[in-house]
């Protein structure tokens, strides 16, 4: 981890567009100051992504934009050195979770997870306009998904995210590219949680078991590609949305998948399977075309995102090489 943070550090600092984000910088304050409450951030993660720094890195990133914040994780069973060195930070800012009730914190029980920690913010934090539900591997644009909210009304029953028309009736969102519950229909399925916890499926498929409960709450599933058809929400990292093999998307989304940058919205919310590194990478790339738009008052498109992340990929692998 140490030899990859000053290989961003090396890579950061020899491109001339590049914000440099130090992994020891406090965002975190920012968090606790806010008078707003427009979008609680529910972030899945495991002791492990404390210990390499990917926990770190999100908050830095993206989540410190949150107007509310939880990483929600098992308890801890590590020594008290450890749990000093990695977990103190976060502890100090009641910005851990852990779910009332858990007994194992396996994918297989993932949505015993998430379950419970709805239940749980249902009974302390239900003031909220908006809830994010996300993992450790997701990229959130907060800027873009508050844009992208500002006109919709949080007393409507829905959701927001990368929709997939199949297993659920209607549909069900992607899990890895975070979805959004409005304040309704987060309420309407914690009270129903509360009520009855086994009313909801739990086959342990998250996204889905989600899905399926909400359709039987009544709470539908909204539209969030732009009005290009161009995803918002796109369920794998930003270089295979861009350069992999995404075919297999014809099949479960709801709108056919574009084609290079063609693929993502200028707008776009969120990317799944993201590393750390290419959180920074990426983080860094928007804040500083948002500067230039800001002075220079043009429109920031994707492929241009894309192209100057690319540079920083590009230069990555060329150190790489020759360590």
């Amino acid at each position: 981890m140490i030899k990859k943070f000053f290989l961003l550090l090396i890579i950061i600092s020899s491109l001339s567009t590049i914000v440099v984000i130090f992994q020891n910088t406090d965002k975190s304050n920012s968090i606790n100051v806010k008078s707003s409450k427009l979008i609680f951030c529910l972030i899945l993660t495991t002791p492990k992504s404390f210990k390499n720094g990917r926990v770190r890195t999100i908050l830095n990133t993206w989540a410190y934009k949150c107007d509310g914040l939880k990483f929600i994780t098992q308890h801890l069973t590590l020594n008290s050195t450890e749990k000093n060195s990695h977990f103190e930070y976060f502890t100090e800012r009641d910005l851990l979770l852990y779910p009332p009730g858990l007994i194992l914190d396996a994918y297989s029980k993932l949505t015993d997870k998430v379950y419970r920690t709805f239940l749980s913010v249902y009974s302390k934090y239900s003031n909220y306009s908006w809830y994010l539900k996300a993992d450790d591997d997701t990229y959130i644009e907060m800027d873009n998904l508050n844009n992208f909210l500002m006109n919709k009304d949080p007393e409507m029953p829905v959701t927001f995210g990368h929709n997939f028309r199949i297993v659920v009736k209607d549909g069900y969102h992607s899990g890895g590219a975070g979805y959004v519950l409005s304040k309704k229909a987060f309420l309407s399925l914690g009270e129903k949680l509360n009520e009855n916890f086994t009313f909801c499926p739990n086959s342990g498929v998250e996204d889905v078991d989600v899905a399926a409960c909400l359709r039987k709450l009544n709470i539908s599933m909204g539209m969030s590609v732009d009005e290009q058809g161009k995803g918002r929400f796109l369920p794998t990292s930003i270089n295979n949305m861009v350069e992999g093999d995404v075919s297999w998307l014809k099949h479960y989304r709801e709108n056919i998948p574009k084609k290079d940058t063609e693929c993502c919205s200028d707008s776009f919310i969120s990317f799944h399977n993201m590393s750390p590194e290419d959180m920074i990478f990426l983080d860094s790339v928007i804040k500083v075309l948002r500067k230039k738009s800001s002075r220079n008052n043009f429109k920031i498109k994707f492929k241009d995102i894309y192209a100057n992340f690319r540079q920083y990929k590009n230069f990555e692998e060329e150190i790489l090489k020759k360590l």
